[in-house]
């Protein structure tokens, strides 16, 4: 017997998950009309050895989500220690955000990569779509990737705060 429950309210929730540190990154793609668009996660998880599949939760309704969607592939850029920049700009409403933060291609496609503020960017090609609550899982195929600061540590957001991985 199932029993139906309501989920907890989405401020407790959210302060629940603070306490639970994870590495950021900014998702890219290149737009329609090869308008660069990226937003930065915290969820973001391996899935998959073999094949190499990722999975990131992208905000249902966000530009970045229907271009990856519409493009079917994108880039993930692992933020290091000196990427805060780059994780706040993502995160916030401006809406030129690659004037902001320099930005180049990757190899094999063309997307956005930050190789200022990632460790690595990583592309992908959109495996499968999987809608989940106010957010949607897009799980990846990694065929491709960038180490650029491979050394660096990496960034982590936890308590509503940026960090460096401690040393």
């Amino acid at each position: 017997m199932t029993r139906q429950l309501d989920s907890i309210a989405s401020d407790r929730f959210r302060n629940l998950m603070s306490t639970f540190p994870s590495g950021v990154a900014v998702v890219t793609t290149a737009g329609r009309c090869g308008t660069p668009y990226g937003m930065t996660v915290s969820s973001l998880c391996s899935l998959s050895l073999e094949p190499a599949l990722l999975l990131v939760s992208l905000r249902r309704g966000s530009e970045t989500l229907a271009e990856v969607e519409y493009a079917g592939v994108f880039a993930v850029n692992l933020l290091h220690q000196d990427g805060r920049e780059a994780a706040i700009v993502f995160s916030s409403p401006v809406p030129s955000r690659f004037a902001v933060v320099g930005w180049d291609t990757t190899p094999i496609w063309s997307l956005p990569a930050l190789p200022e503020h990632a460790h690595t960017t990583m592309e992908c090609a959109v495996d499968n779509v999987v809608g989940a609550g106010d957010h949607t899982l897009v799980i990846g195929k990694v065929v491709g990737a960038t180490a650029w600061r491979p050394d660096a540590a990496p960034l982590l957001y936890g308590l509503r705060r940026y960090e460096a991985w401690p040393e």
